[in-house]
Formats: structure tokens, C-alpha cells, sequence
């Protein structure tokens, strides 16, 4: 439902459900001693959202909740859980609310203010054996985990001399509550009882300066500061440059990092142990792109990308107890190129083409990183087959091979979509039916080493039906 009323106000809200039992049987060869390897009406998932948004004049207040709960039938930490255990749950939920400001005073002088809180809570249900010699011997292992958080930033900028945009700001987050729980139910044993406060603050400046009609500079610098492992310091730059009509080059680096989260530094569980001491992982990243207009509504886009990561976290195995945990293990070089062609025309005719070559390496031992492959290809169209308001939409994705985490190979794959979307037929109704991996291409992919598998396959052809009415 949307409308903006004669005072001014403008109202959004939307809303979803999702029910789908998914496949009844699922088999995994790993297990072909429990239920000949045939997991049971364990591939369900229901998923509720809800959106709001609220505008008046320079104030916007947004606000948003899902609810998600999924089966599992591929058993993860084994080989400590249950295989086919109707038990096996997991549900996340996730709700916030936004208060944004947004005022562009005289002279040029914008500013922008928010404040935000944020809830999100894990709830898993692992029926398990811990190993136990006796299969029949089973309780139920419970993950607890909540986390709710505060913040605000407030950002301001100018233009200066109309060829200069200046803009610094400052951001503070309060996760005032991480709590991280896990329990076997019966006998009672606690394995993880974490409450955490981290907080963290940051400051920001960019400048961007039109040097000439053709040539724009652009650079900035974020210091962030961490309460679980201190601060950094990230420079970002590009060069803009257009040296004839529709053509743009650029040139774009930047340093960043990712903080790592609860589950990484404090987990733990039979399968598991915690690793406070973790750092984030920080990449370096170098970009040129060229785009060009083409005749005929067409624009061609290619780029050569370098990023260099280092102190990427993953997931491993200590040898001495056989448990995993996380720590800061590689450093990782990523480089390649890709391309794109995209056509727009009349009447909602559409088309587009992608190619992205990439070659992941770990540094150290110069092999290439697990689930990674090196060819991507994309093809999609969209053509109008009823005055703008019946349109058919058919893609196709390509993957090359991939390596798993135990070093096998996944063969390469390419999966056809196409959907049919219908507007305004009915008063403010949109109707859309969509059938995925149309010719039935049996694939998979690699997975974690929560898992016993190495790889779970993938959906075969399926069919969704959506219809979406608007107030």
C-alpha cells in the first residue's frame, strides 16, 4: 500500500509470505546407512516480512521485520547431529527501525542525520549424538543467540567554487547486547555462555574536485575505531575521465576491511572452539573501467580488477582436537577482468550479455581458492508481448568448475530461467510465473566443513507462481 496525502505525508507498506515444503526426499549418499541416505520432509522453509515508510517534508522513518525458519535435511556439524531427524531447525529473525533527516540548507550546505536500532536473533535445533558411540543416543543441542545495537551518524557537505564537493561525517554504533548461548538440553550441559558490548565509531572526509569540463578527481579517508581490536585507517581514491562524447574511463582504488563477526570469535560447541583474538580481514583493491555508448541504444563496459586481501578469515581445523575454528590463515590475490553489454529500446525491450574471467590464488601456496570459478557468463532478454504490459523475461548463467574444500572438483554448469510478468491487466495488480533450471540440470555446489557431504546439488526445475496487489 502506498499514497501520499494532501498534508504532505507519504506512506508505504508491503508485506510477503513464503510457505514451501520443498522436495519430500532428499538423498545424500554420505548417510546410506541411516534411512538408506533418504532425508524426509526436511527441506521446508516459511519466511514473513513486513516494511514500513513514513515521509514527511526532510523527515523519513523506516521500519522493517522477517521471520525465517528452514528445515535442514543435509544435517550440518556432523558427524556430531542426527541424520533425517525431523527436528533439525533453524530460525532467524530480524527487525529495525531508521529515523532519517535530510535538509539542504542555503549556500549549498547539505545535511543528513539518522538514527537507528537494530534486533536480530538465531534460534538452531540440532538433534545430536556428540559422537557417541551408541547412534540411538540422542538430546537436543540448542543454539540461543540475540545481539541488538544502536547508532547514528551525522554527515554534512558543500559544494565549493561549482567544481568542488566536500563531505565529512561521523558515525557510532553501541551493540549493547551479543549474547551467544549454546546447550544440550538432556543431560543439561552448557558449552557457550558469551555477553558481549563492542562498540565502534568512525569519521569520514571525501573531496571531489571537477579538475576540468572532462576530468574529475575523487578521494576520501575513514578511520574507524573497534572496542574488539582497535582502529584502521582506509584511503579511497578515483580518477574520472572522459575523453570523448558517451565514453568514460576510470581508475579506482581503495582499502577496506571486515570486522569479524560473534559467531567467529566466540562460538563454540562440541564441533567447535572460540578464537577471540581474530582480525579483520583487510583488502586492497585496484579497478579500471572503460564505458562506452554504442549506437543502437547499446553501452559496452568492460574492466581489469586487482584485489589483494590479506588475513582472510576461514574456517579450519585444529589437528590436536579435531575442532573447528576460525582464524586469520591466508593471504589472497583475486585478478581478472569483465564485460558487459546491455541494449535498452522502446517499448520495454531489453537484452543484456556478462562475461567475468577471475583467478583467485592463496598467496602462500599459489592454489586456486575453494568455490571459486573462473568463467561467469550471463545472457538475459526481456521482450514486450502486449502493449507494455506483457513481458517475457528468459536468462541464462553459465559457471566454470569449481574446488571443494576437500580438494575435489565440481563440474561446470549452465542453468536456463524465464519468467512471464504481467501489470495493470487488473486495477493494481502484477502477476509474475517463473520456471527455474528449465531443462532440468542436475549441479552442485560446494559447501562448508560443517558438513559431511562435500557438495549438496541444487534444485532441478521448479516453478513459482506471485501475484502482488497494490492499495
Amino acid at each position: 500500500y502506498g499514497n501520499k496525502f494532501p498534508n504532505g505525508v507519504e506512506l508505504l507498506l508491503s508485506g510477503s509470505y513464503l510457505n514451501s515444503e520443498g522436495h519430500d526426499r532428499l538423498f545424500f549418499p554420505e548417510y546410506s546407512s541411516v534411512n538408506n541416505g533418504i532425508a524426509e520432509n526436511l527441506d521446508g522453509t516459511e519466511t514473513k516480512r513486513g516494511f514500513l515508510s513514513l515521509s514527511y517534508g526532510d523527515f523519513t522513518l523506516q521500519g522493517g521485520y522477517m521471520d525465517r525458519q528452514k528445515h535442514s535435511g543435509a544435517a550440518q556439524y556432523a558427524p556430531y547431529t542426527v541424520f533425517n531427524d525431523p527436528r533439525f531447525l533453524n530460525e532467524d529473525e530480524r527487525a529495525y527501525a531508521e529515523l532519517k533527516f535530510d535538509h539542504e540548507f542555503a549556500s549549498d550546505w547539505l545535511l543528513q542525520a539518522r538514527v537507528y536500532y537494530d534486533h536480530y536473533t538465531f534460534n538452531g535445533t540440532y538433534p545430536v549424538n556428540n559422537n557417541a558411540p551408541d547412534p540411538g543416543t540422542t538430546t537436543i543441542n540448542l543454539d540461543r543467540n540475540a545481539a541488538n545495537w544502536v547508532g547514528g551518524e551525522l554527515m554534512v557537505s558543500k559544494t565549493l567554487w561549482e567544481r568542488q564537493h566536500v563531505t565529512v561525517g561521523a558515525e557510532v554504533r553501541d551493540d549493547y547486547q551479543i549474547e551467544v548461548h549454546n546447550f544440550d538440553v538432556n543431560p543439561p550441559m552448557t558449552y557457550l555462555d558469551s555477553l558481549k558490548y563492542p562498540w565502534s565509531f568512525a569519521l569520514y572526509a571525501q573531496d571531489e574536485a571537477m579538475l576540468c569540463t572532462n576530468l574529475t578527481v575523487n578521494a576520501g579517508v575513514r578511520y574507524d575505531y573497534f572496542s574488539t581490536f582497535g582502529d584502521t585507517v582506509n584511503p579511497r581514491g578515483a580518477i574520472i575521465y572522459n575523453p570523448w562524447a558517451a565514453g568514460t574511463l576510470k581508475f579506482i582504488y581503495g582499502q577496506a576491511f571486515r570486522a569479524p563477526n560473534a559467531f567467529e570469535l566466540y562460538y563454540i560447541q562440541p564441533a567447535y572452539k572460540a578464537n577471540p583474538n581474530l582480525m579483520p580481514e583487510r583488502i586492497r583493491s585496484y579497478e579500471l573501467v572503460y564505458e562506452q555508448g554504442l549506437p543502437a541504444n547499446l553501452r559496452l563496459t568492460g574492466s581489469l580488477f586487482l584485489n589483494d586481501i590479506d588475513g582472510l578469515i576461514s574456517q579450519t581445523v585444529d589437528p590436536y582436537d579435531g575442532k573447528n575454528f576460525f582464524a586469520n590463515l591466508e593471504s589472497v590475490q583475486a585478478r581478472g577482468f569483465e564485460t558487459e553489454l546491455e541494449g535498452r529500446w522502446k517499448g520495454g525491450w531489453r537484452t543484456r550479455l556478462s562475461y567475468t574471467y577471475t583467478e583467485a590464488r592463496d598467496s602462500s601456496t599459489d592454489l586456486i581458492l575453494s568455490n571459486s570459478p573462473r568463467h561467469l557468463g550471463k545472457a538475459s532478454a526481456v521482450l514486450p508481448l502486449w502493449r507494455e504490459k506483457i513481458f517475457a523475461g528468459l536468462e541464462f548463467q553459465a559457471m566454470s568448475s569449481r574446488q571443494t574444500v576437500a580438494g575435489n572438483t565440481v563440474g561446470a554448469s549452465c542453468v536456463a530461467n524465464a519468467t512471464l510478468y504481467a501489470r495493470e491487466l487488473v486495477k493494481n495488480l502484477e502477476f509474475s510465473a517463473s520456471l527455474y533450471n528449465i531443462f532440468d540440470k542436475k549441479f552442485s555446489d560446494p559447501v562448508s566443513p560443517d558438513y559431511l557431504q562435500d557438495t549438496i546439488q541444487q534444485d532441478g526445475r521448479t516453478f513459482r507462481v506471485k501475484l502482488t496487489y497494490h492499495f
